[in-house]
């Protein structure tokens, strides 16, 4: 049952961008140029609800811990990342390639997030415990190496990785600047 539930759950995250995409383009907002320009808009409307539905998973809501469980929802936490991630970078390729280039203020800040995201999800994988890359001595070394050269207590890196805030706050600019 509670499999069910999880599989339930992850079916609604991933159709929590179809009700902000369906108003966007219902309600006629900045009119996409191309096909190209759509498929871009809807990229960075699923990464963007995603991105917040990570300020939800994280927030230690009883209610998902008993019904995901806490390691399932961690670990949900630190894979979702590398999936925003990738959406992320199909809308600024999309953009890129598909749309006039022009060095708006709504790049920068597109561009400003995207940079303190990434880096924020760098600093984590090295200091925050993401045990899939353990088992390459690499790596290792690079934390160890790292760890030395910022010896951080548990409760920095937290508020540093906590900075994900700020990064929101500068998405949320780029979007509301179209």
């Amino acid at each position: 049952m509670k499999r069910f539930l999880s599989l339930g759950i992850g079916a609604i995250y991933l159709l929590i961008p179809i009700l902000p995409i369906s108003v966007f383009f219902l309600a006629d907002i900045g009119q996409p140029v191309s096909f190209f320009h759509s498929l871009a808009i809807m990229a960075a409307i699923c990464a963007y609800c995603w991105f917040i539905f990570q300020f939800v998973s994280s927030a230690r809501l009883k209610l998902l811990h008993r019904i995901i469980g806490t390691e399932r929802l961690y670990r949900f936490h630190r894979l979702l990342p590398l999936a925003i991630l990738c959406v992320v970078f199909i809308h600024s390729s999309l953009i890129e390639k598909f749309l006039p280039k022009e060095d708006s203020v709504m790049a920068f800040f597109g561009s400003s997030a995207i940079s303190l995201y990434i880096g924020l999800a760098v600093f984590s994988v090295i200091f925050l415990g993401v045990d899939y890359f353990e088992r390459w001595s690499l790596f290792r070394r690079l934390r160890e190496l790292v760890t030395g050269m910022l010896p951080l207590g548990y409760e920095r890196k937290l508020f540093i990785h906590n900075i994900a805030i700020v990064a929101a706050a500068i998405m949320l600019i780029h979007v509301l600047l179209l």
